[in-house]
Formats: C-alpha cells, sequence, structure tokens
C-alpha cells in the first residue's frame, strides 16, 4: 500500500513500513516515479486528504499513468469541465 498526505512543508510518504519526510517538490518527484512503476502492474492508488486544489496536477499525472485516486478533498472536483472529467475517468480494463 502506498499513500501520500499533501501539506505543509514537509509530506509524509509510507510505503510499507518504511517512513521518508521530503520537500514538495521531491514527494512530487517520487511520486510520480512511484506511480510509473507500479500504476498498472499492481494497482496504486493516490489519497488526497489535503484541501488543495494545487493537488489536481498530479492527480491527473497518476491517472495517466494508471494509478486510481481517492479523495477527501473535493476541491480539485469543482476545478474545470476537463480537470473533473479526467478525475472521475476510469481506465482501460
Amino acid at each position: 500500500m502506498f499513500r501520500r498526505c499533501l501539506g505543509g512543508s514537509a509530506t509524509p510518504f509510507y510505503l510499507g513500513a518504511d517512513y521518508q519526510v521530503l520537500t514538495s517538490s521531491d514527494s512530487t518527484t517520487k511520486l510520480i516515479d512511484i506511480a510509473a512503476l507500479l500504476g498498472k502492474s499492481m494497482g496504486l492508488a493516490l489519497v488526497d486528504c489535503s484541501a488543495s486544489s494545487e493537488t489536481i496536477g498530479v492527480m491527473k499525472q497518476v491517472v495517466d499513468l494508471g494509478c486510481c485516486i481517492v479523495m477527501a478533498n473535493k476541491k480539485p472536483l469543482t476545478s474545470t469541465m476537463e480537470d473533473y472529467d479526467k478525475l472521475v475517468s476510469h481506465p482501460p480494463l
């Protein structure tokens, strides 16, 4: 299981039993790298627990890489219709 919680100046990552604290740009790069590796092969899910619309770009990228997204944060769904369509799209089986 992989989980990313957004917010603050440092972002905690959870992968297995190890935690890493990374800067925001480091965490985004690492998240995209992991999504590219595991997205389609293992069914990776990105969980957005933030209260920000700044996560839209990352979520669209991980969807393109075959990942699922889970959003407690509803702000990205109030963006453009193009963003909304991308975020709620279902990947081909």
